[in-house]
């Protein structure tokens, strides 16, 4: 998956960072007193706080995930070029196995599936074939 500078991470690297996301914000509370004991046995978070930054971001990453799996998908159906079909749908399973990891971390850390999110689609513009205008 790629961030906001257009480096792509593994999955690792991006259960790694949303997992130390979480311990960090707990720490936090546990200094207010909010939370205590060791992190591994503490209970699940609860998916009511508004205010919850983390919760967020991963709603919206699973729903963006979701809607670049959509648009490679149709790409993907309006292509005559085997092998330009066969690259986009390779990025539609990488774009569906990314919100898999989001979805089971979520579930993880959250006890319950999430709530679906929409992310509004801009239209899919149709992939014109080239003019061949080439000569050898």
């Amino acid at each position: 998956m790629a961030d906001w500078n257009g480096k792509t991470h593994s999955e690792e690297q991006i259960q790694s960072a949303l997992t130390d996301n979480l311990r960090k914000n707990q720490m936090k509370h546990s200094r207010n007193g909010i939370i205590k004991g060791d992190l591994s046995l503490q209970k699940k978070r609860s998916v009511t706080h508004k205010k919850d930054t983390t919760l967020r971001i991963v709603e919206t990453a699973m729903a963006e995930e979701l809607k670049a799996r959509d648009f490679y998908k149709k790409v993907s159906t309006q292509l005559e070029d085997k092998a330009a079909r066969l690259k986009f749908d390779v990025m539609s399973d990488t774009e569906q196995k990314h919100y898999e990891l989001l979805r089971k971390w979520y579930e993880y850390n959250y006890g319950q599936s999430p709530k679906p999110k929409k992310i509004k689609v801009a239209k899919i513009v149709k992939v014109k074939k080239p003019e061949k205008k080439a000569t050898y």
